[in-house]
């Protein structure tokens, strides 16, 4: 088993970290090269205020991202979120909830 980051190319229009639909695009060409499992934050970039607390806009903003992603390489590679620690735990627990499907 392996997994990778979804990493920028310098060919790139849009920004991988943003724009769901090219993440999208680019975990499934990490699964054409083999890989079983995509890892990305979805959170959004770090800041110094972290760990912060989520708003019902970033929720939401989130669960569409992953969700595209998810929907995108269905059953074909796990899904892993790092955070790097830039949440509330009650944030986290909160962001855990809508995307159980993942």
């Amino acid at each position: 088993r392996s997994y990778t980051y979804l990493y920028p190319k310098k060919s790139d229009r849009f920004d991988v970290y943003t724009n769901a639909k090219l993440a999208s695009e680019r975990a499934n060409e990490y699964i054409e090269k083999g890989f079983n499992a995509v890892k990305f934050d979805p959170v959004g970039p770090y800041t110094a205020l972290d760990p912060r607390h989520l708003t019902l806009e970033d929720l939401i903003k989130i669960e569409n991202f992953v969700k595209t992603i998810h929907d995108s390489v269905k059953n074909k590679c796990d899904i892993l979120i790092g955070t790097h620690g830039q949440m509330t735990t009650a944030s986290a627990i909160r962001l855990h909830a809508p995307v159980q499907y993942c």
